[in-house]
């Protein structure tokens, strides 16, 4: 007989089964990818596969259509992370400030991180990262802010 705690994963991680992996490498800030024609489309449950994948390639286009679609820009992707999360973590300026146009928050905070701590620990260039900080701490995000 199996454990009751057989399926439960510590907070933050996920099953094998879950399809939340992210490509962070390298991207282009003004890419378009032409992952599908999203002029018409409505918000669905694919749109957060899109999202991801938009994210990582740095394909501001296709969020900005995913929003303008409905798609909230505070939508939970991967470890409870919202898109802003995601886009400072690869130091993506131009997408992180497309978010906070749209609304996302400076001050989101999961599992004691928040945004500004995932944009100081991005893989990038420290001109990248220092220009996401400098972006979101003009946009009243909180360096003193504790979970």
């Amino acid at each position: 007989m199996g454990s009751v705690n057989e399926f439960a994963f510590p907070a933050g991680d996920e099953s094998d089964a879950s399809n939340d992996e992210w490509d962070i490498g390298s991207f282009s800030e003004n890419k378009t990818s032409g992952i599908k024609d999203l002029a018409s489309a409505e918000v669905g449950s694919g749109d957060i596969s899109v999202l991801k994948k938009a994210i990582s390639e740095g394909d501001t286009d296709t969020v900005k259509q995913l929003l303008d679609n409905g798609l909230d820009v505070e939508t939970r992707l991967g470890f409870g992370w919202t898109p802003l999360m995601y886009a400072v973590s690869v130091a993506n300026c131009n997408l992180a400030r497309l978010l906070l146009d749209r609304g996302a928050s400076a001050n989101f905070s999961k599992d004691c991180w928040t945004v500004l701590m995932a944009s100081c620990t991005a893989s990038s260039s420290e001109d990248k990262i220092g220009h996401c900080v400098e972006l979101l701490l003009s946009r009243s995000a909180d360096p003193n802010m504790v979970d």
